[in-house]
């Protein structure tokens, strides 16, 4: 029997049970129905059994339910639904009428149980609702529920997010709203306000801690993270709330996303031989912006080049890979990425001029993420560059989208990236050659470095 098909002969044999208050019998909720031909819940639930990194353990299966069950809970009102979270079960219970509801932590062992409990959950919740409104997106905060189970980088993307991202992706133009954010023990700070931006006008400052963005929380999130969140269709509204040192309460700030286009390659000459590229984004065009900067820069004459990814988030991994491989031998290995099954995918340089050869070094910081340590390791595994700053970031994670029914989509991590020495990147980061704490002084250090040891620069 397929799992499709399973899924929909468990929701048709799954029995009701309701625990009756001493105020008397209730009717309880009908069986739960067969799942419908486009039932977001269970394409959700099969695409992370099958598609996810990894299978999917027990101890995630019964996380799923119990993150689902609390989303659905949340949005019936917890006036309406109680839900209890015990060490042997979760009890889901109403508020004003003698239903409840008991869920044995110890029978959720597959998505099918995953499913069947959340979709009684939502029957319940709809009673319990006592005729008030019920979000109309309930099972997609299921959804949102199961996967936040998962990991920080697999999440459900609401309608027009999708469009968004590939705009972003491949045009690099998007809406934004002009901030920079930086991690401080787990609270995210704004680092930087673009003058003339959106938030700049609204009134947000340095210093400011971001806790929401329009609904969300932005708890336990990454910077990178919490950045995507930031950015969406030009003109579109966003709501951010602040919270501000001498300030009893948490700040609301509403503005409109401005159109931005990134500049994706920014480069100049420095002490007269030496080439400065910061990569600010690996996007569609990312490594035509960079062999300009190459062309531009060796017409200067340039005899060595620093290649700045401090604060770079990562992007395009066809992108970073086109970049990389203006540094490595063709056929040289740049990424391995390792996927469900033992699958294992290499990419190898398929330069087709020969590589710069000349003394390289590349800044990093705790900001430089994904792709851009893709970049960052495979130059160093090659001995092609010494690494200054500070560790990386840590995402060495590849996520895929799937497309949802209703115009949602599901993000998923689906592999991990390994260097070419082996290596993994994922909760790990990159140790830098050179530790150098202070920002201020990593690039006077890249220049001292290349002095050092590149003699031709002394002349």
């Amino acid at each position: 029997m397929s799992k499709a098909l399973a899924l929909v002969a468990w929701t048709l044999i799954f029995a009701v049970g309701i625990t009756v208050g001493a105020g008397g019998a209730s009717a309880g909720p009908p069986p739960a129905k067969m799942a419908e031909p486009e039932d977001p819940l269970m394409e959700a639930l099969l695409l992370i059994d099958e598609k996810y990194v990894t299978k999917p353990q027990v101890s995630q299966y019964r996380g799923m339910a119990g993150q689902g069950l609390l989303r659905i809970a949340n949005a019936i009102g917890r006036s309406r639904v109680g839900l209890e979270d015990t060490l042997e079960e979760w009890a889901f219970r109403c508020a004003k009428r003698p239903i409840k509801k008991s869920f044995r932590k110890d029978a959720i062992r597959s998505v099918e149980a995953v499913y069947a409990a959340l979709q009684e959950a939502m029957a319940i919740g709809k009673i319990c609702a006592e005729g008030a409104p019920v979000p109309p997106d309930l099972v997609y905060l299921a959804v949102k529920g199961v996967a936040s189970a998962l990991d920080s980088q697999s999440y459900l993307i609401e309608p027009g997010k999708y469009e968004d991202i590939k705009t972003e992706s491949q045009e690099a133009v998007t809406g934004e709203v002009g901030l920079e954010l930086e991690d401080r023990r787990g609270a995210l700070v704004v680092s930087d306000v673009k003058l003339g931006m959106p938030a700049d006008g609204a009134g947000v400052r340095l210093g400011d801690r971001l806790v929401r963005v329009d609904d969300a929380s932005v708890a336990g999130l990454s910077v990178a993270r919490a950045e995507e969140l930031l950015r969406g269709s030009i003109g579109s509204s966003i709501v951010l709330t602040v919270e501000r040192e001498g300030s009893d309460a948490p700040l609301p700030f509403t503005m409109a996303r401005q159109a931005h286009r990134f500049q994706s390659v920014k480069f100049r000459l420095m002490n007269g031989f030496v080439g400065y590229v910061r990569v600010v984004l690996f996007h569609g065009q990312t490594a035509q912006d960079l062999a300009t900067a190459f062309e531009r820069l060796q017409a200067l004459n340039m005899k060595a080049m620093i290649v700045d990814l401090r604060d770079n988030s990562g992007g395009l991994l066809n992108s970073a890979i086109g970049v990389t491989e203006n540094f490595i031998e063709r056929g040289g290995l740049i990424v391995v990425i390792n996927g469900r099954g033992g699958r294992r995918d290499e990419h190898r340089s398929q330069a087709s001029a020969p590589p710069f050869t000349k003394p390289l070094v590349v800044l990093i910081n705790q900001r430089t993420a994904s792709s851009a340590e893709i970049m960052a390791a495979a130059l160093r595994d090659w001995e092609r560059a010494i690494l200054v700053g500070t560790k990386s970031h840590g995402k060495g994670s590849v996520q895929s989208i799937y497309p949802l029914p209703g115009n949602y989509a599901l993000r998923l991590t689906t592999a991990y990236y390994v260097t070419p020495l082996g290596k993994k990147i994922d909760s790990e980061g990159i140790e830098p050659d050179v530790v150098v704490e202070n920002k201020d002084e990593q690039l006077a250090k890249a220049l001292e470095l290349l002095f050092k040891n590149a003699p031709s620069l002394q002349k």
